[in-house]
């Protein structure tokens, strides 16, 4: 079958999973889910978004080994953008897909592990950025409740602690940083037990979280008049996320958003 025919019954998960390199060094947690993800100029679009680990490579041998891989599987390199800390983007297209590689430096991971940013989006299924009104409607009260309020506050705590340690180095290193970070608290209050009957209102409160990180990340990835979309994104998906951790009491988590 021909690349181009494989690629029209590719799901954006399975895209996803075409550029991890089977090699043990590199490593994903957790599952690849598919969703809207901000592209500029108050557009979303399906995609991916997840880090691949790496462990004991510099960043180099990433950068060769997950090109490797991507070729292998059908990707082409449109364009390719290198920075003076040994971090790199790289951006890719395969069929209806596009993909964009943020390959960490070396310095960058935590024990050891460096992480490389992936997006995967299908262009086609751009659509206005429609967001509905953030309403968090909360039905736990209690110890259960306090309980969740006080561990995920304590994930900001720490998390805040950390983005005032990143280094004043250039704008866009430094916004890597702190996206990462951000990332890591997501995924931390993600892994909490919600409060029983409030687990839809911990989706809605990630949901918010998850966006601005998005717009981050988008704004890191563009360039020139593009990043004006990207800085008003994270205007809006800022003020989102605010809205939505003061709604649920996660107010240690209010200076890491604004």
């Amino acid at each position: 079958m021909p690349v181009s025919d494989a690629v029209a019954a590719l799901s954006l998960p399975a895209a996803g999973r075409s550029l991890i390199p089977s090699d043990r060094s590199f490593l994903v947690r957790g599952p690849i889910l598919e969703r809207d993800c901000f592209v500029g100029n108050g557009k979303t679009a399906r995609c991916v978004q997840f880090n691949i680990e790496s462990l004991g490579l510099s960043s180099a041998a990433r950068t060769r080994l997950l090109l490797l891989n991507a070729s292998r599987r059908g990707w082409k390199l449109v364009r390719k953008r290198e920075y003076g800390n040994s971090s790199a983007f790289l951006y890719l297209s395969r069929g209806d897909l596009r993909a964009t590689l943020g390959v960490g430096p070396d310095a960058a991971g935590g024990g050891g592990r460096v992480p490389t940013w992936v997006e995967v989006t299908r262009p086609a299924t751009r659509k206005s950025a429609q967001l509905p009104p953030v309403r968090i409607d909360s039905h736990a009260t209690g110890a259960a409740k306090r309980h969740f309020v006080g561990a995920a506050n304590a994930v900001c705590v720490s998390t805040l602690a950390r983005v005032r340690r990143i280094p004043h180095t250039s704008p866009k290193v430094a916004a890597k940083k702190y996206r990462g970070e951000l990332e890591r608290a997501i995924g931390a209050i993600a892994r909490l037990s919600p409060p029983p009957g409030d687990e839809r209102a911990v989706r809605q409160v990630l949901t918010e979280f998850k966006r601005f990180s998005q717009a981050i990340g988008y704004l890191i990835s563009v360039k020139g008049e593009n990043a004006l979309g990207a800085a008003a994104a994270i205007a809006v998906t800022g003020k989102r996320a605010l809205k939505a951790a003061k709604a649920y009491g996660l107010t240690a988590c209010l200076p890491l958003l604004g």
